[in-house]
């Protein structure tokens, strides 16, 4: 990808440890090869539950959106903060788990993702059908604290990987971080939110690396920026679609929760496909190459979502959209995903993994918002049936797109020039 140390992280990381053990600094526990396959499986199977369960809340409030705008008598400007509050909340503890994941052990899995997003859905659009909304929110609960309780049990024991100067947390960091954004008023907290974020990047600035949650050396990692700045608008392209049309659709052709999720499902079905499937092919592309086109598809196939007007315009329109703009925005999400990781040292991968995924969500919560709000604008003027309020929403996807497209043709360096720029930044 755009900056790969030439070293094995995996030997590194061996190397380390075992320097460590002689020297007393640590003492040594089990290896990891120890775990029993079962154990493993186990562990495993939880770690992908919980990617599976953020992915389906993600997808699954989507469509309960409007079943909850009818209950509690809220326009969708209103209801869509059920979103952008999970979605922000959510993007806020990111850093604290990535940091977390590189002092102890990390995972994540984009299968178990793409799955959750899929069956989301469809599950969601079944469980609002035929009992309430409420229930799609009580899932996490449900899958969750069982899983926190099987995973304390049955977890390896942590083997350290730091020396006696062992790193830290940065808990005035975590805290100026997370502060806020939960209070039922949205004003007040918001401009308390620009500030504390205003004030942790400064503290960030003045702590040593080690203790940092993010050193302030990661934002000129070649190409670290661009990266995060794709992630940032990724996820839009899927949910920003399934959120005007779940709204568009119930009142323009009668469509129950269940009809909507099967008519967005294909978004799912092709986001499993190319996570799954395509990854290997996808990745052995030149990054600066792969990620204009996947940005090209993201901004050129919305545009047919502009045009689906009508019913009839489902198959002709809105499905290849659907599957071409996924089939973008996924590569997007692998290409950035993997290059954010692989430019930084191994023992902060964590948190350059919770990077990109808080700039996912972050980006997505503030899309969302901005997407509402140009729908409910124009749909005060132009109300439903007319399309005039969802085409307008589709202008600012096909703008995000090309947007994207510009910023990496300008500012992401080939290959080389990154490795060169990185030994500029390290002498």
């Amino acid at each position: 990808m755009t900056s790969i140390k030439s070293e094995s992280p995996v030997a590194s990381k061996e190397d380390d440890y075992e320097n460590a053990v002689s020297s007393g600094d640590i003492s040594k526990g089990p290896p990891e090869t120890d775990i029993s396959s079962v154990r493993r499986a186990v562990l495993l199977t939880i770690f992908c539950l919980a990617l599976f369960v953020d992915a389906f809340m993600t997808s699954a409030i989507v469509i309960c959106l409007d079943s909850i705008g009818i209950d509690f008598n809220q326009p969708a400007s209103i209801t869509q903060w059920a979103l952008t509050a999970y979605n922000l909340t959510f993007g806020s503890f990111l850093l604290l788990a990535g940091r977390i994941s590189d002092i102890y052990q990390r995972n994540l899995f984009a299968a178990a993702g793409t799955l959750g997003l899929c069956l989301g859905f469809v599950l969601g659009g079944i469980i609002v059908q035929f009992a309430t909304w409420r229930w799609v929110f009580w899932v996490v609960p449900i899958i969750t604290v069982p899983l926190s309780v099987l995973s304390m049990l049955i977890k390896p024991g942590n083997r350290a990987r730091e020396t006696k100067d062992t790193k830290k947390m940065d808990f005035p960091g975590v805290f100026a971080l997370t502060v806020g954004w939960g209070t039922p008023r949205v004003l007040a907290p918001l401009i308390i939110a620009v500030f504390m974020m205003a004030g942790f990047f400064f503290w960030q600035n003045r702590l040593h690396e080690e203790r940092a949650l993010i050193p302030s050396t990661t934002w000129f990692i070649p190409n670290f920026t661009v990266l995060t700045l794709v992630s940032f608008c990724t996820q839009i392209y899927m949910t920003g679609p399934i959120l005007v049309l779940s709204e568009y659709w119930p009142t323009a052709y009668d469509w129950d929760a269940l009809t909507i999720g099967l008519h967005v499902l294909p978004i799912g079905l092709t986001a499993t496909i190319v996570c799954v499937i395509l990854p290997r092919w996808i990745l052995q592309l030149p990054p600066r190459i792969a990620l204009i086109c996947a940005n090209v598809m993201c901004g050129c196939f919305s545009i047919l979502l502009v045009f689906a007007s009508s019913r009839d315009r489902y198959w002709g329109y809105t499905f290849p959209s659907f599957v071409l703009i996924t089939v973008g925005s996924s590569a997007a999400y692998m290409i950035s995903n993997v290059g954010i990781v692989t430019s930084v040292p191994p023992d902060s991968a964590g948190v350059a993994a919770a990077i990109f995924n808080a700039a996912q969500q972050v980006g997505g919560a503030i899309n969302v918002a901005i997407i509402s709000t140009i729908l409910v604008q124009v749909q005060n003027h132009h109300p439903y049936p007319s399309y005039k309020g969802p085409s307008s929403a589709m202008w600012f996807i096909v703008a995000l797109g090309l947007f994207e497209v510009a910023m990496v043709v300008i500012f992401f360096k080939p290959q080389k020039q990154a490795v060169r720029a990185e030994n500029d930044i390290k002498e």
